[in-house]
């Protein structure tokens, strides 16, 4: 691999290729993907200690609990707020200028706090109502409850961080993000193991410990942003521009959050249904295998993830820049690289998916489909990479209406009655209904591409 890695270093080195470009991309993208593998790492490390002190009822009560807590901070701030504020932030940078990259962060601020304090209130005095909507009841509910008196306000730490944290991707600074990550994450991998197994004197409090941990953890990570922003960063936050309320910044915000907002959440609502068809119609096992194959290919979402950060921040700053030609050779840089990280994974699922499948489980039947499975969900990956570093340079621009109806036309109109019909109609297995996301990713991609494209040609900076 490092042989691999030194021979496209010469050759981008001497083809003809500038390759600073290259490494300011990674240097913005690699802190962005160290930061979603922290948070894989502590979720999973959260949910052992959880498993080994309560059993499935606990899981159970957490899975469901942070599921919702997530949905309704990703769908309102972490993507639908945090990332017009990366888009303006990261224009006004480039452009040099840096009061108005403070008042959009300022700006977007307000709105957030504004956002988060709701669903805070909605989580706060309606979590029994959404827990019971979610499904939940008997000891899961119990435990949900308990999961949920301290973890409402460290989710409300968290989307206010989220905010802190799309200005800093917006100049570019991911490595901060990435270091109140490990705070964050480290801190609460620690307190989980005290306060719930009960070590160091602390009584033990199971779930409620969990919970607690995660609030201070946030609290903390929070803390550190505020220091950060205060002390060390190129633009600060200006209370005269959160507590002064200016309507064409807001308005503008509200422009670019409503699709964002509305793409995250056409996604996960369709995601809740395609599991929900799976389980219905093809039994416990496939969704079993579903989800095992949906986790292990989770892993390569990173890159995507991060790429398409990086691609938002460089794009954006080139537009505000007016310099279109860097803008369009920085998205296509992500997209190279992305699709490179993302493609080797799906050689690797493709090659070895047995290996993946079994670290998951024993059982012969469910290893047999996730395999086959994993082994189609392979050729999507090269099409994710080009469709979420495409979107994340759209938003760049400052468009966010283009991805979303691209996602709302790939996942409502195409993926999800064609596996409706795949399932309850034709009654064809998993392995088919894999098949139909590559096809849809595959179509997401291409028009991310041509309207990217067109964008590129148009030249316009939206404002």
């Amino acid at each position: 691999m490092s042989f691999l890695f030194f021979y496209i270093i010469i050759f981008l080195r001497f083809g003809g290729v500038n390759i600073d470009r290259y490494f300011k991309v990674l240097r913005i993208a690699l802190p962005a993907v160290g930061e979603m593998i922290l948070f894989m790492l502590v979720w999973v490390i959260d949910t052992a200690f959880i498993g080994n002190w309560g059993g499935n009822d606990a899981v159970s009560a957490v899975g469901i609990s942070s599921e919702m807590l997530s949905t309704l901070s990703g769908i309102f701030v972490t993507m639908g707020i945090s990332v017009p504020i990366t888009s303006m932030v990261a224009q006004k940078y480039g452009a040099g200028e840096f009061d108005e990259s403070e008042k959009y962060l300022g700006q977007g601020i307000l709105l957030g706090l504004i956002v988060a304090f709701v669903i805070f209130i909605l989580i706060a005095f309606f979590n029994p109502f959404l827990l019971k909507l979610m499904g939940a009841s008997g000891n899961v509910l119990e435990n949900s409850l308990k999961y949920m008196k301290f973890a409402v306000f460290g989710v409300l730490f968290n989307m206010i961080s989220s905010l802190l944290n799309s200005g800093l991707r917006g100049i570019g600074r991911t490595d901060i993000s990435l270091i109140s990550a490990i705070i964050s994450n480290v801190l609460n991998i620690f307190l989980d193991w005290i306060f719930i197994f009960g070590k160091f004197g602390f009584p033990e409090l199971g779930i409620m410990g969990s919970s607690l941990a995660t609030f201070i953890s946030f609290f903390t990570s929070f803390l550190f942003l505020i220091f950060y922003y205060n002390k060390y960063s190129y633009i600060k936050i200006r209370f005269k521009y959160i507590f002064t309320k200016n309507k064409n910044y807001i308005t503008h915000l509200i422009k670019l959050a409503i699709p964002s907002g509305l793409q995250e959440g056409s996604f996960s609502v369709g995601r809740l249904l395609y599991v929900s068809f799976v389980l219905k119609g093809l039994g416990s096992i496939s969704a079993s295998a579903n989800q095992i194959v949906t986790t292990v290919e989770s892993i390569s979402f990173m890159p995507g993830w991060g790429f398409g950060v990086a691609a938002t921040s460089l794009v954006g700053q080139m537009v505000g820049a007016k310099k279109f030609d860097k803008a369009k050779d920085f998205a296509n840089i992500s997209v190279f690289m992305s699709a490179f990280v993302m493609g080797i994974f799906g050689l690797l699922f493709f090659i070895f998916p047995e290996f993946f499948i079994g670290l998951f489980i024993n059982d012969t039947v469910t290893i047999a489909i996730g395999k086959d499975t994993l082994k189609i969900a392979a050729f999507e990956q090269i099409f994710m990479a080009v469709s979420m570093v495409y979107a994340g340079s759209l938003k760049g621009y400052g468009d966010t209406k283009t991805p979303f109806k691209i996602s709302l036309f790939t996942n409502w109109v195409l993926r999800l009655p064609i596996i409706y019909i795949f399932i309850f109609i034709l009654n064809l297995d998993l392995k088919w209904l894999w098949g139909v996301m590559v096809f849809q990713w595959m179509i997401d991609a291409l028009l991310h591409f041509i309207l990217f494209k067109k964008k590129t040609k148009s030249n316009l900076n939206i404002i």
